[in-house]
């Protein structure tokens, strides 16, 4: 059967050589499979929400790090940067994007 299914996937006109009742078998088990997929498609679960876009306009560290063209060690340490990190929680640090973007101008600046 599953030689005869990848058979006709391939060339669905020839299933009109098949006996009618094996036509009929063939069509309900390719119903249940296509019902199938489509149920499975529509309950597949979200995405995982990233976690730096929970809060829109802000940055991890290494996307901030990556955008100034620096590791994320040397984004901490430097004090140019530090207006630009804010504290979401006790141990969560971002990036405000748009704060970032003006320091980042006013270095190309110099």
């Amino acid at each position: 059967m599953r030689d005869d299914l990848c058979r006709f996937l391939d060339a669905p006109d020839e299933v009109s050589t098949l006996p009618a009742t094996e036509r009929a078998m063939l069509a309900t088990k390719v119903s249940a499979l296509v019902l199938a997929l489509a149920t499975t498609r529509s309950v597949d679960p979200a995405p995982a929400p990233d976690v730096s876009a929970a809060k829109p306009g802000y940055l991890t560290i290494v996307q901030a790090a990556e955008l100034a063209a620096v590791t994320p060690e040397a984004f901490r340490r430097r004090n140019t940067f530090r207006p630009a990190i804010v504290r979401l929680g006790h141990r969560t640090l971002r990036v405000d994007e748009r704060r970032l973007r003006r320091i980042l101008a006013s270095l190309a600046e110099y």
